[in-house]
């Protein structure tokens, strides 16, 4: 028996789990994925002067929890001092480039309401269960609407009113579209991948060095999809993970052909991103209801007159 679980998964998106895992004519349920507590708003901005300047205004005021998401490591750390600096706000901050105990300690401060302001890339979120955040706020557009539907539900689990703000500049697409490029693994990222493998080989397995990644020119979201593709393909399989260290089983033969497919495989991917971050736009650049755009996108309607859900409902 084989039991699937997902959270905010559109209905091609189920489609295509049902495919993958082989599971023919199964019993489905499918909750609803409206939260009926949440406020959705959008506000555009030309400048990143008037991102800080809305801020500013959002904040004046706000005792609750909350979470500022944003798009880049390095705005993460700019964010967090200015709000320190500027505003005098007790705030952490949170992304992949931090240590894990640093990582750890931040989550766990946020967690326990020792700092009730947090500011994190989309690495923060996973496993938290706070129930008593109050908002959520995107200062940098984020690459679909799934990523943005799971970030801003992490508000208001408690059941009480809760707001979400998503700061649109139309230039911020420019940053998504640049990290879908960053990501996307080409031939040659395949081959140079394949020739560090064998280099490293002793006799059917291999050690690779994280800090050799960087020379390869291969950052973490291109070796990990690289790593998954040839397990896949069966010229691979991983046996062990240190935060210094992946040790592989070489099980297969690297060829042309193999490259190839992965290359193809991940432009794919690519496309499909690209697609979904154009929804991501729409939803932010357009002045229509929040909530039924979301609830449509995952294969629902929005249930009868409940009052304001949204800026465009309030007329804000």
């Amino acid at each position: 028996k084989l039991l699937a679980l997902t959270a905010t998964a559109t209905p091609a998106v189920q489609e295509d789990i049902l495919a993958k895992l082989e599971m023919e004519n199964p019993y489905r349920v499918v909750a609803s994925s409206n939260r009926p507590n949440l406020f959705f708003s959008v506000q555009p901005v030309s400048r990143e002067g008037d991102k800080l300047a809305a801020l500013q205004k959002m904040l004046a005021g706000e005792r609750g929890c909350g979470i500022i998401y944003t798009g880049t490591r390095r705005d993460c750390e700019f964010l967090a001092k200015w709000l320190r600096r500027e505003l005098r706000l007790p705030v952490l901050h949170y992304h992949a480039g931090m240590s894990p105990q640093e990582r750890t300690a931040a989550q766990e401060r946020f967690a326990a309401g020792e700092v009730p302001l947090i500011v994190a890339t989309n690495a923060f979120g996973m496993g938290i269960n706070k129930e008593d955040i109050r908002f959520v706020i995107h200062y940098t557009l984020p690459g679909s609407l799934e990523a943005y539907y799971q970030e801003v539900g992490r508000a208001g689990r408690d059941g009480r009113p809760a707001w979400s703000l998503l700061l649109y500049a139309p230039r911020d697409r420019g940053l998504q579209e640049f990290l879908i490029r960053q990501e996307t693994v080409t031939e040659n990222d395949a081959r140079r991948l394949s020739a560090y493998i064998e280099i490293r080989r002793q006799g059917d397995r291999a050690i690779l060095k994280l800090e050799d990644m960087a020379g390869l020119d291969l950052e973490e979201t291109k070796l990990r999809f690289l790593l998954s593709e040839m397990e896949q393909r069966g010229l691979i399989r991983s046996v062990e993970r240190t935060p210094e260290a992946i040790g592989v089983l070489i099980t297969g033969t690297f060829r042309r052909e193999h490259w190839q497919a992965i290359a193809r495989q991940s432009q794919r991917l690519a496309e499909e991103k690209r697609k979904k971050l154009a929804v991501m736009v729409d939803y932010a650049a357009k002045r229509q209801c929040r909530r039924e755009t979301i609830l449509r996108y995952f294969g629902e309607e929005k249930p009868g007159p409940a009052g304001p859900c949204c800026d465009v409902c309030q007329g804000i």
